[in-house]
């Protein structure tokens, strides 16, 4: 049910959006803007991702190491989103980062030899990590028995209509030859929604002992098993 309504949510924001982009426009566009409402709650979506996994760590859901990196890289991007607080605080781009920065901000995904790049290599990572990874987890049993043993944790599949429109919305106008940077900023506020929810999901989740080989790992987590 919970992945019934998430998909239904994710179906009409996805048409709300293309709505605006076609017919809204100037609307759409306010909504974008740098520092605007779409990507301040990116960065507020990131944040609360990031300390529901340190609070995962508390619980024993999955390998520590997997959520302490996790949680590094949901503030990472966090403080990416609003370029550490650099206009919310008023403090100027140091000369060194400006010079190389192509927004002339605080920020290390616009350094200039990675800003082209930064998207393409997320789209594959979030390919891999929040689809490859709990599909194989479901239907081969060899990758679910290596991910429990490694206790790796593992993106619930009723988070995954809001990868599918993230990457909608990031992919499509680069595959047609277009770059939209609205339709980029609403892809990066449904994937901060995703990982809130992976958060959300390893912090309510406790960890469920079973028996296996001696030889293997003992224990893995209820929601693993549920993915």
């Amino acid at each position: 049910m919970r992945g019934n309504i998430q998909t239904f949510l994710a179906g009409v924001m996805t048409l709300l959006f293309a709505a605006m982009f076609f017919a809204a426009r100037d609307q759409l566009d306010a909504l974008t803007v740098e520092d605007g409402p779409l990507e301040n709650l990116t960065a507020l979506l990131y944040l609360v991702a990031a300390i529901l996994f340190v609070l995962g760590l508390r619980r024993r859901t999955a390998g520590p190491v997997w959520l302490a990196l996790l949680a590094v890289a949901a503030f990472f991007v966090a403080g990416e989103e609003i370029s550490w607080g650099q206009r919310i605080f008023g403090w100027s781009t140091p000369d060194g980062i400006a010079v190389i920065n192509v927004q002339d901000e605080t920020t290390i995904h616009n350094i200039a030899g990675i800003h082209g790049n930064i998207r393409a290599l997320a789209v594959v990572f979030v390919a891999a990590f929040c689809v490859m990874l709990p599909f194989t987890n479901r239907f081969v049993p060899a990758l679910k028995h290596f991910y429990a043993r490694w206790r790796i944790p593992i993106f619930p599949m009723s988070a995954l209509p809001w990868v599918v429109m993230a990457i909608g919305f990031m992919l499509v106008p680069r595959l047609l030859g277009e770059h939209v940077g609205s339709l980029d900023e609403i892809g990066e506020t449904a994937l901060g929604l995703a990982f809130a929810l992976f958060g959300w999901a390893y912090r309510r989740t406790s960890i469920r002992e079973v028996s296996v080989p001696a030889s293997n790992v003992t224990g893995t987590s209820e929601f693993q098993q549920a993915s």
